[in-house]
């Protein structure tokens, strides 16, 4: 976790997975896109079952599409690629992700985080 908070920090932008990553890539500020693929099985339990709007725990935790995010089918490269070129030549504003950092930031952020979730 350290190394990727380094990682993160010298970063321009990061395409991750949904999950811890997102909320370090926040913590350092880090444009991002998030990707997120999985058997349809698990996929139709997740979405229709469970309900859950959003893969992302920056997402989640803001309850709106704060960063965006490559679902299932909408991961193909053509759409990512297209993202990261809107990234790259600045036609995308900057997202401020103090608002859902600041109340986390401590030695516990992943304790905190999921203590939020949770009450969300």
């Amino acid at each position: 976790t350290e190394n990727s908070f380094d990682v993160f920090t010298k970063s321009a932008f990061a395409v991750v997975a949904s999950g811890t990553a997102t909320l370090e890539c926040a913590i350092t500020n880090t444009p991002m896109v998030v990707v997120y693929k999985t058997n349809f099985f698990s996929w139709v339990i997740i979405k229709f079952v469970l309900r859950v709007r959003f893969a992302s725990i920056v997402n989640v935790l803001c309850n709106k599409m704060l960063v965006k995010e490559f679902i299932q089918n909408d991961a193909c490269p053509n759409a990512l690629v297209k993202e990261i070129k809107k990234h790259y030549y600045k036609k995308v504003p900057f997202v401020d992700f103090s608002p859902i950092v600041k109340p986390l930031k401590n030695k516990n952020i992943y304790h905190n985080t999921a203590q939020f979730i949770i009450s969300v």
